[in-house]
């Protein structure tokens, strides 16, 4: 997690050019505090890490049936 942070700052791998748009965080600090209290979270407890992906990805997510809805 450590590693992919320093790739994350420093725009390599698959965050070269990249800019983020939904937590600025050199322009906001405290947009850094969610971040940080899920950082620690998941390091502190591994297991969870795919719990709380999951539960996020289904909060936002568009389902089947409203995409067939759409139709």
């Amino acid at each position: 997690m450590i590693g992919e942070l320093l790739r994350l700052i420093a725009h390599r791998g698959p965050y070269k050019g990249s800019c983020e748009g939904l937590t600025p965080v050199l322009h906001d600090l405290p947009s850094a505090i969610p971040f940080a209290i899920v950082a620690a979270h998941v390091l502190l407890f591994p297991d969870s890490a795919e719990r709380l992906a999951s539960g996020a990805i289904t909060t936002y997510s568009i389902t089947p049936d409203a995409i067939e809805r759409l139709h």
